[in-house]
């Protein structure tokens, strides 16, 4: 046999040893790499245990004098916040122990809760809003949290049952400008002067909430529940507000140009001397409602329910009311000159018309088909007994 053919064939079977013993150990290797990844990976799992276990641990902490710990505090809450941004696990019960401890720390603190609600002769609604002992502007770590929740990177649907739970809280002046807050429990909330613009507040639960002079500018609340909630001086130029609950809610002084309010539940609602200009009101709900000399200017208030509502001295010019309902409203000194879609069958079923301005050619109409009393009788003089509503 050729001597260059045995080398040759040598060589071939040596490649082949060769090969097979890097192939196995490349594969004893890739089971050590493995190995040391799974140990890597369940040290770094016992370490965001640990850290987790330490850092709540720590939002308890408190000096020898037994005051809270405030720089401990902020320490704990940066460090969940770091583990809540790398781990699911981890990322809901941080979520639960930050507003557990602005729960805790943040209280409201209520005087005897009263409301009254009392009907004067001309029907209108006053509204004693609870007493309520707030305390001073929110603590260092309590802001602190505010913005943890404020940045936080998960977010979940209405139809989710975890929800940020911030029930009787004081956040008074909180900035949560671009949070996702939707579906979250603010009842009983104190958020005066708090910063929701561009918020999503969507299904919110913020009943009974006190939210005087907040922003709202730009803000989701869609389908959120606003019963009772105290939003004097509160600024809501453009919110979303469609098929919001806002039954007895207290919106004087408060600006609502162009809000949205599609479908809304403003029942017994105070509006009294509010700016509505522009706004959407289709479909609302607002029976009982107070809108004493409201500007309705331009407002869309079709298929509205307006029945049994204080419209005195309102002002309708460019206010479309096709649809809606007048049924034994009260429309005394109401500026009704250019409202569209107005028709005769829709007044003649109001309480009052007294010194209503009308367009020319509708008063007409109306004295014509026999409901010029409407117009001229002063519901005053009638000396009917005021309704009255007390709950206390």
């Amino acid at each position: 046999m050729d001597l260059s053919l045995i080398i040759t064939i040598l060589g071939v079977i040596v490649g082949i040893i060769s090969l097979y013993y890097t192939r196995k150990q490349t594969h004893v290797t890739e089971n050590q790499a493995s190995a040391t990844d799974k140990s890597i990976i369940v040290t770094q799992e016992n370490q965001i245990t640990e850290h987790f276990t330490r850092a709540v641990e720590q939002l308890g902490a408190v000096d020898k004098e037994g005051n809270p710990a405030i720089e401990i505090r902020l320490g704990a809450i940066s460090s969940l916040k770091i583990i809540a941004d790398k781990s699911d696990e981890y990322y809901w019960p941080i979520m639960e122990n930050l507003t557990a401890y602005l729960r805790k720390n943040s209280q409201v603190e209520y005087g005897e809760r009263t409301f009254h609600f009392e009907y004067s002769n001309a029907h209108k609604e006053s509204i004693e809003i609870e007493d309520r002992k707030m305390q001073d502007r929110v603590s260092l770590d309590i802001h602190a949290i505010i913005t943890v929740i404020r940045r936080r990177r998960c977010f979940f649907n209405s139809d989710e049952d975890d929800h940020l739970d911030l029930r009787e809280t004081n956040l008074r002046e909180a900035n949560f400008q671009g949070a996702n807050l939707q579906g979250a429990n603010l009842k009983w909330a104190y958020l005066g002067g708090a910063n929701f613009r561009e918020a999503n507040l969507q299904d919110a639960d913020l009943e009974d909430a006190n939210l005087q002079e907040v922003v709202f500018v730009d803000a989701d609340l869609s389908g959120a529940n606003l019963t009772g909630t105290y939003l004097k001086g509160a600024n809501l130029v453009d919110a979303k507000l469609k098929g919001v609950y806002l039954i007895g809610a207290d919106f004087r002084k408060a600006f609502l140009q162009g809000i949205n309010l599609q479908g809304a539940i403003p029942v017994l609602a105070n509006f009294e001397r509010v700016d509505l200009e522009g706004a959407n009101l289709e479909d609302a709900d607002l029976m009982g409602a107070n809108l004493d000399r409201t500007n309705l200017k331009d407002v869309n208030l079709s298929g509205a329910n307006l029945e049994r509502t204080y419209l005195g001295g309102a002002y309708f010019e460019g206010t479309n009311l096709e649809g809606a309902s007048l049924k034994n409203a009260n429309l005394e000194y109401a500026k009704l000159k250019e409202a569209k879609k107005l028709t005769v069958d829709q007044l003649s079923k109001a309480k009052t018309l007294y010194k209503a301005e009308l367009d020319e050619g509708l008063e007409e109409e109306v004295r014509a088909k026999g409901f010029g009393s409407l117009l001229d009788e002063n519901p005053k003089n009638k000396n009917k007994e005021p309704n009255r509503i007390t709950e206390t």
